[in-house]
């Protein structure tokens, strides 16, 4: 049984520096009553102090026996969202206590999960969800290849249990616990996930989940209400003087979403009706510097096949900002996650110069295509890292309005491989107060000879000298094999056989079609795509 926890987190080597409240390398060293982190506020609870922050790690110090000493992460995400909490010393110290609320939008705290430390890197989980009314709680355990080994329903509000860790990760990475409250569908009610990231010796979290992990989910009554969003975790100790919490993130697209920098993230949901989906969230990364560093990532939780969206940069065109937009995945027979691609955008007071970069991907060449009314207009081929102009003959939007740029990784039949394209796919009408029409429709920069891509991570904007945020929106994602169940990167009868395990006994993971429910229709759903094969 591998219990080794890490007890430091050094920055990786794809990870900005975020650098909050420390405008001089005096304050870095400060203690601080709050924090920006990962683009999320972090603010200290009761008698603790907090700093300094080293990259997207902060250390909560001050930590007291009043059990109200800790730190608040405001996350106000309907998707919920979670952090790296370092345990080591809290698991070797006997009776010391973990303690993780969950608030709501409206300030009511309706779950807390407290661990007891036995001292022996072992404890006992109390999940409490008697604020929300709930009538039982189950917990379902996974295994390292994804099965479910264990499915436990408590009557009542209340379960205790043992918490054991049999953590492992593969080419013997250092395990680093992770709890987040998430929702896992539109329509669910949130619930607890508890696992570990696997962190390499170089500091760098090698994916976002293991596959080892516990998911613990309250039973509600129907209120006939969409469920309430996440507005903060709250971690509080005692037991120990301090604590160190990490890679903090929200779920919004269902991926792990966080700020880079010194920006501020937020989510932002345009439903009138309360119920935020993917169509209707978007991500605003503000308080944009002069760095260049500023901005947000978007990374998917697991390895995609597909994903598309849109980002608008305010009206930079008519400034002299400057924003990076970045791809990051994985070459087709390549494990190793790197950058793709690149798009830059810099503003020219009344013209754009937008620059593809698409030598991650071999390719030394690009194809721009010019559409209008869904009509080739224009067709050039520029030299990779080289730009183009867009002036207001190809793509206005008038001064106050926005611009929009876009990109879609998908596999192109015409190479036969998966790629990825950006676009400037038109403008914004209204947010900035008006517009001009478009000439083009729409602006394709695409690959030329590419290398194929064996799959699809992330997305970063980085900008600096905005008068506007950065804004992400209309994400859509596909993992890399759907019927992989176990996340193991086979499609193997180990898969099916996991998904039947789930569905047999009811678990979350089995709910295929992400509707709340656990019905026929997924298990139709998951055997269609496993019949279908990657």
């Amino acid at each position: 049984m591998n219990t080794s926890l890490r007890t430091t987190m050094k920055t990786g080597t794809r990870v900005l520096s975020l650098f909050a409240f420390c405008a001089t390398a005096g304050l870095a060293n400060a203690q601080l009553s709050e924090a920006y982190v990962s683009g999320l506020l972090h603010t200290a609870t009761g008698g603790a102090t907090l700093g300094p922050v080293d990259g997207r790690r902060l250390t909560v110090r001050n930590i007291g026996s009043s059990g109200e000493d800790g730190v608040s992460i405001r996350m106000h995400s309907s998707s919920g969202g979670g952090a790296e909490i370092d345990i080591a010393q809290i698991l070797q110290t006997p009776g010391a206590i973990l303690t993780n609320k969950h608030k709501k939008w409206d300030g009511v705290i309706n779950y807390v999960h407290r661990m007891i430390s036995n001292g022996d890197n072992t404890a006992l989980s109390i999940y409490d969800f008697t604020g929300s009314g709930a009538t039982s709680v189950r917990v379902d355990e996974y295994d390292e290849a994804g099965g479910l080994t264990g499915s436990t329903i408590y009557p009542g509000p209340i379960a205790q249990r043992p918490f054991v860790p049999n953590w492992t990760c593969p080419f013997g990475g250092t395990p680093e616990y992770y709890a987040k409250w998430v929702t896992l569908c539109n329509s669910c009610n949130p619930v607890l996930v508890e696992g570990w990231y696997c962190v390499t010796s170089s500091g760098d979290n090698t994916g976002e989940y293991s596959n080892n992990r516990i998911i613990v989910t309250p039973e509600l009554p129907s209120t006939g209400l969409p469920p309430g969003g996440t507005e903060s975790m709250i971690l509080t100790a005692t037991g120990v003087s301090d604590l160190d919490v990490s890679y903090a993130h929200i779920g919004t697209f269902d991926a792990l979403s966080s700020g880079t920098g010194t920006a501020h993230l937020a989510e932002v949901c345009t439903s009138s009706t309360g119920e935020c989906t993917p169509a209707t969230a978007k991500l605003v990364a503000s308080n944009i510097g002069s760095s260049g560093q500023d901005g947000v990532e978007v990374k998917w939780r697991r390895t995609a096949q597909s994903s598309s969206g849109d980002v608008t940069l305010g009206d930079m065109i008519y400034s002299t900002g400057l924003a990076t937009l970045h791809k990051s995945g994985f070459l087709a027979g390549s494990s190793q996650e790197i950058e793709l691609t690149s798009l830059t955008v810099k503003g020219l007071s009344d013209q754009a110069y937008v620059a593809p970069d698409f030598s991650g991907m071999g390719a030394t060449e690009y194809l721009v295509t010019g559409y209008l009314n869904g009509a080739i207009v224009q067709q050039t081929v520029e030299p990779n890292g080289g730009g183009i102009i867009l002036t207001t003959d190809q793509i206005v939007c008038g001064p106050n309005s926005t611009v929009v740029y876009g990109w879609i990784t998908w596999y192109d039949y015409q190479c036969q491989c998966l790629t990825t394209f950006w676009g400037v796919t038109g403008c914004i009408y209204g947010s900035w107060g008006g517009g001009s029409p478009t000439y083009m429709d729409r602006i394709v920069f695409s690959p030329i000879n590419p290398i194929p891509m064996g799959g699809d991570a992330a997305l970063s904007v980085a900008g600096r000298d905005l008068t506007n945020p950065i804004e992400i929106s209309n994400v859509q994602w596909t993992k890399l094999c759907p019927a992989d169940f176990n996340d193991d990167g086979f499609l193997t009868g180990e898969d099916f056989d996991a998904y039947v395990s789930a569905f047999e006994t009811g678990g979350i993971d089995a709910d295929y079609n992400g509707d709340g429910f656990v019905t026929g229709e997924d298990f139709d759903a998951f055997v269609a795509a496993f019949e279908i094969g990657c």
